[in-house]
């Protein structure tokens, strides 16, 4: 640990909450220096003083104020979310800004502005509203005006949606270096964000740690966003790096941007907050009718190129209106698909133009996929046509085609054991009807002949084509029992986290407790440490697992501590 890492955890209030083996980095660290040492004894005097108690009301008044667009002057370069410096109201504490808003009697009120925004403080949020730059577009007629949570009357804001409260929230399991990325992706973000004229952004908050599971907004942060009148809140959460999810504020749900952030971190960070910006744009923050117009005018414009084309595509799959998918995909464009892909000499994408078009029951599909399973140079597009194709199984000679595939295409092994098919495992899935799809996982789960792998693939908690067996009890009662069999058997890290993983839509079972204690404490992978302390988690009644599960707390993985901490 160096004087880098000693100031984030000053700035983010984190040296309360560090685990043993961070504590003792940063005894060692302050033990041979004395300037942060000294830093880190001024910061626990100032932590240390009382907190002054606002009107529950301020809250309201004040995003009253700046719903109103009112502005004012400020140094432009001023970061709304203050990092490394120490900001007092009254006798408050910088201290209280850091992960604490929701605590509603942690209210700093000093009033800031910029040229471009206005800056305030409401519930403990450091409050940077953009203006827009132009009339603000259409709002999206989905969501419906709704009163903060709280407030008397005279304090009530309609939710505007257009207008986005960014929170962060940080990990228990976090460590001062993934919040440190979280930090740099919410300023990416950020700055994306602030490009989509009309969109009105309170950024600076944080969320607590300790939260239900991502996919509902948790009731105190949904108070938030009504109070401060937003039809939306963005979380940025350091879980995989980074992953942002928005919501909508009036129901707690999930909204049209739906929720971004793959199984590792963004490498790029830039290109991924340009790309969730668009998302949320198109999802949410366009009313349906436009943004299909404008898809439609993306795609069918030849001046442009393939690539930009099929983000045309793209948007068409993402209506904040789900019952408009499937009058967006007519046959024009069906075609228009169907044309770049035949002239495309770039596979990812004709591999994303298939994948754009699974699920759309259009009969010009048939031949192109055929032909694209048969002689499509690229594996990763046979794969792709292969998956389509399940839509077509009542058209003569699909079946057959998909049989043939999964018996004599070349790509027989899976690129990644993990989570990746061959064109033969996409194909085999691919032929079988949706009435026979656990009969088919439970044929593949007793063949013995077949490797673990392949056994246990098709009930993997992930899925190519939205196909899942939620509850390993509908592939039979003895499910569970062979998958457990096959993981405790099997050396291949890969293959054994996903034997643990595949048993979390089984019912607990007491007798796979001592297998699992043995992988959490000693298994040198770390995700196969974390796919069996998620398991463990639902024995946490038991003295030992709790016992094991608190020590994982220590574990040097964050994966590990993250699965230790939650679950899931």
């Amino acid at each position: 640990m160096n004087c880098r890492d000693i100031n984030h955890l000053l700035d983010i209030n984190l040296h309360n909450r560090l685990t043993r083996a961070q504590s003792e980095a940063a005894e060692q660290h302050l033990a041979s220096c004395p300037t942060c040492r000294e830093e880190w004894a001024n910061w626990n005097v100032i932590a240390a003083l009382p907190v002054p108690r606002m009107s529950a009301a301020l809250p309201g008044r004040i995003a009253l104020a700046l719903h109103s667009g009112a502005t004012a002057q400020q140094n432009p370069s001023r970061r709304p979310f203050v990092v490394g410096s120490l900001v007092l109201a009254g006798a408050a504490v910088a201290a209280a800004v850091a992960w604490q808003i929701a605590q509603s009697d942690r209210e700093d009120t000093s009033a800031q502005t910029t040229s471009s925004s206005t800056v305030a403080s409401v519930m403990g949020i450091d409050v940077d509203v953009q203006q827009p730059a132009q009339p603000e577009a259409s709002p999206n007629a989905s969501l419906k005006p709704g009163a903060p949570l709280g407030t008397d009357a005279s304090d009530v804001v309609p939710l505007d949606p257009r207008t986005i409260v960014v929170l962060k929230r940080p990990e228990a399991a976090a460590d001062a270096q993934a919040i440190v990325v979280a930090d740099q992706c919410h300023d990416a973000i950020v700055s994306q964000l602030r490009t989509i004229a009309g969109v009105k952004l309170i950024t600076g908050g944080a969320s607590r740690p300790e939260v239900a599971r991502p996919n509902l907004l948790p009731a105190p942060d949904q108070d938030i966003g009504r109070r401060l009148g937003a039809g939306h809140v963005l979380m940025i959460s350091t879980e995989n790096g980074c992953r942002a999810t928005l919501y909508n504020t009036q129901t707690g749900m999930l909204d049209g941007g739906g929720m971004y952030g793959g199984p590792q971190p963004p490498t790029d960070l830039n290109s991924f907050a340009r790309h969730m910006m668009q998302n949320m744009r198109d999802g949410a923050l366009t009313d349906t009718a436009t943004m299909i117009a404008d898809a439609r005018t993306t795609l069918f414009d030849a001046a442009l190129s393939d690539e930009a084309r099929l983000e045309g595509l793209w948007k068409l799959m993402r209506p904040s209106d789900p019952g408009a998918i499937r009058g967006a995909f007519d046959k024009d464009v069906v075609g228009a698909a169907v044309q770049i892909a035949a002239k495309s000499a770039n596979a990812d994408t004709r591999e994303s133009l298939w994948a754009g078009l699974r699920g759309v029951h259009d009969p010009q599909l048939v031949q192109p996929l055929l032909q694209a399973l048969v002689s499509d140079p690229a594996a990763s597009v046979r794969r792709q046509a292969a998956t389509s194709l399940h839509t077509f199984l009542d058209v003569p000679g699909v079946r057959e085609a998909l049989q043939r595939a999964a018996a004599e295409d070349p790509d027989s092994e899976p690129a990644m054991v993990c989570c990746v098919e061959s064109v033969r495992e996409a194909a085999d899935r691919a032929a079988v009807a949706d009435d026979d799809f656990h009969s088919w996982v439970r044929s593949r789960l007793l063949d013995a002949d077949l490797p673990p792998r392949s056994r246990l693939f098709a009930m993997a908690p992930f899925t190519s084509d939205g196909r899942m067996v939620h509850s390993l009890a509908k592939v039979g009662e003895d499910a569970a029992g062979i998958v457990f069999d096959i993981g405790r058997r099997e050396q291949n890290p890969q293959v054994r986290r996903l034997a643990w993983d595949v048993l979390r839509s089984a019912k607990p079972d007491p007798t796979f407790v001592p297998v699992l204690l043995g992988d959490l404490n000693n298994h040198p992978d770390e995700y196969v440490r974390a796919s069996a302390a998620r398991l463990l988690t639902r024995h946490a009644g038991s003295a030992e697992v709790r016992e094991a599960l608190e020590r994982a707390a220590d574990d040097p993985s964050m994966e590990v501590r993250r699965a230790a901490s939650r679950g899931w």
